[in-house]
């Protein structure tokens, strides 16, 4: 019996073809960068289904698109964060402690991170006052995110957790 013959689950089991894989599906937002969409949750053993119905059902597509970007960005800067949604927000914790929460508002996201004491960033960055462990990041439709900073500054409170 020739290859083409035998069926495909057959073949793919016994190590001789395998699945494609599909490209992951992206969109390009101006402000947000390139985002990861559809499976890219289902594919993350760390990402929450909870977490990612919470960020489909807000209110605004834009502050979908900013969580969903932030939420990518977090777990790029610290692979082995976990996530869930707590206080009726989604949460991220590596080894157990917070190290972020995002908090959509009526005109705004907020990222606040944890254990911040000693990050420093470009000044505006941080929304003024507050306990200094914690820095809050606020964003606005329409306003830039820069993911860079962003996986930077949580990478750096998530290594001396």
């Amino acid at each position: 019996m020739g290859l083409s013959a035998l069926p495909l689950d057959r073949l793919i089991r016994s190590g001789l073809a395998q699945p494609l894989q599909a490209p992951k599906p992206a969109l390009h937002y101006p402000c947000y960068g390139t985002v990861a969409i559809g499976p890219f949750a289902q594919e993350n053993p760390s990402m929450n289904q909870d977490v990612t119905d919470y960020i489909q059902g807000l209110d605004q597509p834009w502050k979908v698109e900013a969580c969903t970007a932030i939420r990518q960005r977090i777990h790029e800067s610290v692979p082995d964060v976990a996530e869930r949604l707590q206080y009726k927000k989604p949460h991220f914790l590596k080894d157990g402690k917070y190290l972020a929460v995002l908090g959509p508002a009526k005109g705004w996201v907020s990222v606040t991170i944890f254990n911040a004491t000693g990050l420093e960033a470009p000044e505006g960055t941080f929304e003024p006052g507050g306990a200094p462990e914690r820095k809050n990041v606020k964003i606005r439709e329409g306003q830039d995110i820069d993911g860079d900073l962003l996986g930077k500054l949580v990478a750096q409170a998530a290594a001396t957790l």
